[in-house]
């Protein structure tokens, strides 16, 4: 897996890489203990340790997982989400999508992604209000991006529930997955974002390609 502030780098073929992780939730004690924290029945270390982070990712192996910090900049991938979406720890996903043009190209219902993820971190620049990080990132998006330019106009504040994702990726073609938030109960600001193969589509055959 690849984490922020590490020379780890994912597999080009990310297959063996994963098959190395020894994926399985059972065999990771360290993920075991952070999902009970996720779920508040237990004390455990810093949700946010870059081992912890580096033993959950790579225990699930088999599905796309990043993890973000409250500004939505990546900590770190496994091995499958580096392969597929082309994320790198220090990516900010919202700047990403809004003014990286082959992103741009991958999401071809942006017109529904876009003011979805918005709205979402409206919602999280309010709930940190005093923190000028938020700031300098929406103005940098501002200056960059008419399309952010116009979302943000419209003054659209909650978190607006996932909707499915589809992405044309250059050589799996198109992959639709059902995404899921993961968050440790007292760690608000880390979120796990976890792809699950929609059911009825190729994703999960095309998965197993390079799994």
């Amino acid at each position: 897996m690849r984490r922020a502030g590490s020379g780890c780098t994912a597999s080009r073929t990310p297959g063996g890489a994963l098959r190395r992780s020894g994926g399985g939730w059972g065999r990771s004690a360290r993920c075991r203990c952070w999902w009970r924290r996720a779920a508040g029945t237990t004390a455990d270390p810093d949700a946010r340790d870059p081992a912890r982070l580096a033993d959950l990712l790579d225990a699930m192996s088999r599905r796309p997982v990043y993890a973000v910090d409250r500004y939505w900049d990546v900590l770190a991938t496994n091995a499958l989400a580096a392969y597929v979406f082309g994320i790198e720890p220090g990516h900010n996903c919202l700047v990403t999508f809004f003014t990286d043009e082959g992103t741009a190209r991958r999401y071809p219902f942006r017109d529904v992604a876009g003011p979805m993820m918005v709205a979402q971190f409206r919602a999280h620049a309010a709930r940190y209000a005093d923190d000028a990080r938020f700031r300098e990132i929406v103005e940098d998006l501002l200056d960059r991006s008419a399309e952010f330019r116009t979302l943000w106009d419209r003054h659209v504040v909650g978190v607006t529930p996932h909707v499915d994702l589809v992405y044309d990726h250059p050589s799996l073609g198109r992959l639709s997955f059902a995404p899921t938030v993961l968050t440790p109960a007292d760690g608000a600001d880390l979120r796990l974002f976890v792809y699950i193969p929609k059911a009825g589509t190729p994703t999960e055959q095309a998965l197993r390609r390079i799994v």
